[in-house]
């Protein structure tokens, strides 16, 4: 089982590994023979290391006897975080790692949240809408279907189901529509 934990502005493990070595980012550049600016990145998570930058931090660590697979801590299909975005940057971790932590142990578990209201007002938001319109945002958004899949299955052209999508998605962003949602979300 695996477990998403913050890692705050660093990969968590990388970082972890350089202050048991006492290392600086820029004593790990300088053992694995990269840039600087390269060790940064991929700290950051800006990027995900190829190959051969995964190998000389793998060697560098290595080096220093600690054994340490680079490309295993990054999922195959993260590039890195664009410049700009604001999120919270996260690593997979195995839920066995957790029992070690001391800190991860005393974490409350979330409260459950009963949504029956919300989800009654949403599908009352929804009914209200035309039942071509219905069929249109389910077969393009919740079904995740083409404009040309969804204008076959209706037997409409795929402008006119792009036009009820829209029109759809339009009458509920209304600012009536959302004003009621907030009221709901504030009781």
């Amino acid at each position: 089982m695996k477990v998403t934990a913050i890692t705050r502005f660093k990969h968590a493990e990388i970082y972890s590994l350089l202050q048991k070595l006492k290392w600086s980012q820029s004593d790990l550049a300088r053992h694995s023979n990269l840039t600087p600016r390269v060790i940064g990145h991929i700290l950051n998570l800006n990027k995900r290391p190829n190959l051969e930058q995964a190998n000389a931090i793998q060697f560098a660590f290595g080096k220093a006897g600690i054994y340490f697979d680079v490309l295993e801590t990054w999922p195959e299909t993260f590039l890195g975080i664009k410049k700009g975005t604001r999120v919270e940057r996260t690593t997979d971790i195995e839920f066995e790692r957790l029992l070690d932590c001391r800190e991860a142990l005393m974490i409350a578990a979330p409260e459950s949240i009963d949504t029956t209201e919300l989800d009654e007002m949403l599908l009352n938001q929804v009914n209200q809408l035309t039942p071509r319109e219905t069929k249109a945002v389910e077969l393009t958004i919740l079904q995740d279907k083409t404009f040309v899949e969804a204008g076959k299955e209706m037997k409409i052209g795929v402008t006119r189901v792009r036009q009820l999508q829209q029109n759809a998605l339009r009458r509920l962003r209304h600012s009536s529509r959302l004003r009621y949602i907030k009221k709901l979300l504030s009781q």
